[in-house]
């Protein structure tokens, strides 16, 4: 028994220990000292705070990026027969203050009911940390983003301040997000709203203020009525096999946001395909002075010759200077090669020595017979 009793005493004091090492900290103390300096806290009761505010293991595992899941997987948590049904009775009970919403601040009802859904499924899920645990831990033991999570914690001492609330009495997630929506405090000072009109905003009881603030934090954030919120997606992509294919704008003057520039073979080095060039991927290139002058726009009807390896483009009416020219291909074969003029003199030679090489070049062209 009196080990026991020394075990527990130990953990006792182990815990206690833990739940001052706040207020101790050095980088805790400059902390305060800006806090009072910027915005007139009583130092004293600061160190208090901080004093009793705890270091939590969960947000700092929970915090750490996880492995993806597939967005089958991804999207069966939110979307299924349990959530629908939860929110079509949310909508249901909340039918007035959603249709006022949608009047005052064009969001429709369906995105604000579907965010409330994903985020706390309506209410149920809103976190059961102390939000000045959570904030004060990540601030201070979390290095990859202690700079964002000091100025949220310095935004919710400011609410808890003004809205005359016991700083250890909120819960939320373990990023410190609060209430039905799950902001974070300073969206709570920025965008949160009394929508029920009871004089007080509180995301955590009142769904009417919940829908409200949604609302004016997409409007605030540009939200425009009316205009589409998805885009299917559309890929373009380059031509294969032997017939060549237009690329680009078939108009005379392509838009601008289209241009894209055309290398000069002064300005790159044998590091750099004309591809990634034209296409402006990332390319180990040596640039002379004369590459920080503006490039022209990409001319019409940008066509890929009909090779394996996209190497080799030309442009309609272009001078030989301006169309990009590729790396040697083995011995000057290829497609590139093979459209070329034949000097008069190696002819007669070429043709002869013709049967002697193979029927493919060294980047997979074919060869003329």
């Amino acid at each position: 028994m009196r080990a026991l009793a020394a075990v527990l005493l130990a953990v006792f004091a182990a815990g206690a220990g833990a739940a001052e090492s706040f207020g101790e900290r050095p980088e805790v103390k400059s902390f305060i000292g800006e806090l009072v300096e910027r915005h007139g806290f009583d130092a004293a009761k600061l160190e208090r705070v901080f004093a009793r505010a705890q270091r939590l293991d969960a947000p700092l595992q929970l915090i750490v990026p996880a492995e993806r899941p597939s967005w089958q997987d991804y999207r069966a948590q939110f979307v299924n027969e349990n959530r629908i049904a939860r929110g079509a009775a949310f909508w249901k009970v909340n039918r007035r203050a959603l249709a006022r919403a949608e009047r005052k601040y064009g969001v429709p009802a369906a995105v604000i009911v579907a965010i409330l859904g994903v985020e706390t499924n309506y209410g149920r899920n809103m976190g059961r940390y102390r939000v000045v645990d959570a904030l004060a831990t990540l601030a201070f033991d979390y290095a990859p983003r202690a700079s964002f999570f000091r100025g949220e914690l310095e935004q919710y001492l400011l609410l808890a301040r003004e809205s005359r609330l016991d700083v250890f009495a909120l819960q939320g997630s373990y990023a410190g997000a609060i209430g039905i929506p799950q902001f974070m405090p300073g969206s709570v000072r920025r965008y949160a709203v009394d929508f029920d009109g009871d004089g007080a905003i509180d995301l955590r009881r009142s769904s009417a203020d919940a829908i409200g603030s949604v609302a004016n934090f997409l409007r605030e954030h540009g939200w425009r009525s009316g205009e589409p919120v998805l885009l299917r997606p559309t890929r373009r992509s380059l031509p294969t096999g032997a017939s060549a294919r237009a690329i680009g704008s078939t108009s005379s003057s392509p838009p601008a946001s289209r241009s894209i520039p055309r290398p000069h073979r002064a300005t790159r080095s044998a590091r750099c395909s004309p591809w990634k060039a034209i296409t402006g991927s990332a390319c180990r290139t040596s640039m002379s002075s004369r590459a920080t002058t503006a490039a022209p726009s990409m001319p019409p009807r940008w066509r890929i010759l009909p090779m394996r390896s996209p190497r080799a483009f030309r442009a309609p009416g272009g001078s030989a200077a301006d169309r990009p020219r590729p790396r040697p291909c083995g011995s000057g074969s290829g497609a590139w090669a093979a459209r070329r003029p034949r000097r008069r003199a190696r002819r007669s030679s070429g043709r002869a020595r013709r049967s002697a090489v193979p029927s493919r070049g060294c980047c997979g062209c074919a060869r003329r017979p």
